[in-house]
């Protein structure tokens, strides 16, 4: 597997570079998004983009702190484009009906991404 991640990641670095915002501010946008949640608890997970992430990466059992470690910058790139994503309600629609929802990847932007990670 880390060979396998590392030649995607080498990949994907080559086809996005210069598409992705510098780590440091992506750090800071998902800084922002959990201090938010945490200065509104009764904010719905719709509307907490970091839980549904961390939902998604769970039920699909990449771990997070691998892919920090070994790759910070499509960990960043997931939390933005997951904060940024349209299809929040469903997402957290679906996590209510599944631990395991069946059609994300239909409408979920990090998909490609992700089933890469598997």
């Amino acid at each position: 597997m880390p060979g396998r991640l590392r030649a995607l990641i080498d990949t994907w670095r080559g086809a996005s570079a210069g598409l992705l915002m510098p780590l440091d501010i992506a750090q800071g946008y998902e800084t922002a998004l959990v201090a938010e949640a945490i200065r509104a608890p009764d904010l719905d997970v719709s509307e907490r983009p970091c839980a549904l992430l961390d939902q998604r990466l769970h039920s699909l059992s990449v771990d997070q702190d691998k892919l920090r470690e070994a790759c910070p910058d499509v960990l960043a790139n997931l939390f933005t484009t997951c904060s940024q994503c349209g299809e929040k309600k469903r997402c957290a629609s679906d996590f209510k009906d599944s631990a395991v929802p069946a059609g994300w990847d239909s409408y979920c932007p990090n998909s490609g991404t992700l089933k890469t990670l598997l």
